[in-house]
C-alpha cells in the first residue's frame, strides 16, 4: 500500500452535494493499472469547527436538525480503511481525475437497542465522470426542496433481489436543483419527495444515456401532489446477530411512464431491534429486507389513506 494523499480534515457531507466538491489532494503515481483505493478514517478531527460554530467532538458524527450532536461508529475504518474497488488506469504524463461520490443518506444505521449509529460508507468511484442535473417544481411551479433524485439500474436486481438499483442518489437545494456525477451508461433517474407536512408527491422517472465527460443538464421533473398519504412502518429483529450487523430495507414500486421498470424509492439501514417509518403516498409496494448470511425477504405493502400499516421484519 502507498499512502498517497494526508488531507487530515473533517468537511461537512451535507455541503458536498449536487455539483460541490472538496478537493483531497493531487499526487504523481507511476502509469499503469490500480486496482484498489482505501480510505481511511481518522478518530481525532481537525481543530476546525462544525456548522453550529462549536469545535468538533468526534472524528465522525452526525448532527441532528435539533442540535444533538451524535456520533458515528466506523466498524474498520479506522484500522483496514474503507475499501473502494474500483480499478482505474494512470496513462503517462496525463491527469486522471477520480471523483468520490459519498452517498450520506444510504450511508447510516440507525439505532437499535444499543442506542448508537454506525457509518457505512457507500461510496461510488467515478471516473470520466458525465453530471446530469435540472429542477425538481411542483405544478404551480414552486422549486421542491430536498427531493430525492437517484439514477437507477434496475438490472441490478435481476440475480439478486437485495442488490440495490441505485447507482447515486442526491437532495435537491433550495431552489430545487440537482445535480449527480455518474460513469457513462443508461439510467432510470428518479423523482420522489418523502411525504413533509402531510402533502405527498406522485414520483417520476425518466430513462437516460450518458457518455463520457458529457453534461446533460435540464432534465427537469414537475410532480404531482398525491392524493392522499399513509404510513409504513415497523421494528426489525435479528435472532443472533453478528457485532454491527444491520438490515437494509428497500422501499420500491412498479415504475412511473414512461419508465417500464421498478424503481426503488427510498432505502433504511436499521439495527437489530431499531424502528422504522416511512411516510407515503397511498398505494402498493415492495419492502425488500436484506441482511449478511441471510435470505432475502420480500413484502407486499398496501398503504391506505392517512393509516399505518405495520410490517415487523424478522431474521
Amino acid at each position: 500500500w502507498m499512502t498517497v494523499m494526508n488531507p487530515q480534515a473533517t468537511v461537512n457531507l451535507l455541503e458536498l452535494v449536487n455539483g460541490v466538491q472538496v478537493s483531497l489532494g493531487l499526487t504523481d503515481l507511476a502509469p499503469g493499472p490500480y486496482t484498489q483505493m482505501r480510505l481511511v478514517l481518522s478518530d481525532t478531527p481537525d481543530a476546525g469547527t462544525n456548522l453550529l460554530g462549536e469545535p468538533h467532538l468526534f472524528g465522525n458524527y452526525f448532527i441532528s436538525d435539533l442540535g444533538a450532536v451524535q456520533e458515528l461508529k466506523v466498524p474498520s475504518g479506522m484500522q483496514t480503511g474503507i475499501k473502494l474497488v474500483n480499478g482505474f488506469t494512470i496513462a503517462s504524463g496525463q491527469t486522471t481525475e477520480l471523483v468520490l461520490d459519498f452517498d450520506a443518506a444510504r450511508s447510516v444505521v440507525m439505532a437499535g437497542s444499543s442506542g448508537k449509529y454506525l457509518l457505512k460508507p457507500t461510496i461510488k468511484v467515478v471516473a470520466s465522470a458525465a453530471t446530469v442535473g435540472g429542477t425538481v417544481t411542483d405544478t404551480t411551479p414552486a422549486p421542491l426542496p430536498g427531493t430525492l433524485v437517484s439514477a437507477q439500474q434496475p438490472s441490478a436486481v435481476a440475480t439478486d433481489i437485495a442488490a440495490s438499483m441505485t447507482v447515486g442518489s442526491t437532495l435537491t437545494g433550495d431552489q430545487g436543483h440537482y445535480a449527480l456525477y455518474l460513469n457513462p451508461g443508461t439510467y432510470q433517474l428518479v423523482a420522489f419527495r418523502p411525504v413533509m407536512e402531510g402533502i405527498g408527491y406522485v414520483p417520476a422517472c425518466r430513462t437516460i444515456s450518458l457518455v463520457a465527460d458529457q453534461k446533460l443538464m435540464g432534465q427537469n421533473f414537475t410532480l404531482d401532489t398525491a392524493a392522499a398519504v399513509g404510513t409504513l412502518s415497523g421494528t426489525v429483529t435479528i435472532a443472533t446477530p453478528a457485532v454491527d450487523q444491520y438490515v437494509v430495507l428497500s422501499l420500491r414500486q412498479a415504475a412511473p411512464s414512461p419508465c417500464t421498470d421498478t424503481v426503488e424509492l427510498a432505502t433504511a439501514n436499521v439495527a437489530p431491534d431499531g424502528t422504522f417509518a416511512f411516510d407515503l403516498p397511498v398505494g402498493t409496494y415492495q419492502l425488500v429486507a436484506s441482511t449478511d448470511g441471510q435470505t432475502p425477504q420480500v413484502f407486499a405493502i398496501d398503504v391506505a389513506d392517512g393509516a399505518t400499516t405495520v410490517q415487523d421484519v424478522g431474521f
